[in-house]
């Protein structure tokens, strides 16, 4: 019988709930598979991922969401002065200067941002194209495995050269 699933840590351990989940999945399986519910064609077919693409953030890890929070870049970012009697002065000056430069500064950092998005997106499809390639790998190791433990489909014998 399985046991009934844990609750996840309090600080959300998304690795640890994965694992147990995981564990789980194929303590079902194995059980399902000892007393004959599944066949091995069905169990051939369970061992085959699922075609997902999976989210960026998900397969990029912790850092993803700081990388597209800061990817856009604005010339308007706040002006504080914590000077208590010529704060007010500079800040005027201080918003003189950036008006005055506004015309130059606009499109560079537009440059910058539509750079950082280019960036962005490069990154998130090599997130995903790294999860495909981790799969197929997988794959190629048990198809690899079950070659080698059957002989009638090419394992256990010499190799041609």
């Amino acid at each position: 019988m399985i046991a009934p699933m844990s609750p996840p840590a309090p600080d959300g351990d998304l690795a640890a709930l994965d694992a147990s989940l995981l564990a789980r999945a194929q303590a079902g399986v194995a059980d399902k598979k000892a007393r004959g519910i599944y066949g091995p064609a069905f169990v051939a077919l369970l061992e085959e991922p699922l075609e997902i693409r999976p989210d960026p953030a998900f397969a990029a890890g912790p850092a993803w969401p700081e990388a597209v929070r800061t990817a856009p870049v604005s010339p308007d970012a706040p002006i504080v002065s914590t000077r208590p009697l010529i704060g007010p002065i500079l800040r005027a000056l201080k918003s003189l200067v950036r008006r005055s430069l506004r015309w130059y500064l606009a499109p560079v950092t537009a440059q910058v941002s539509s750079h950082n998005q280019a960036v962005i997106d490069v990154l998130a499809e090599h997130s995903r194209e790294l999860i495909e390639l981790r799969r197929e790998v997988n794959r190629l190791r048990r198809e690899a495995a079950r070659q080698a433990e059957d002989p009638a489909r090419g394992g256990g014998g010499p190799r041609p050269e």
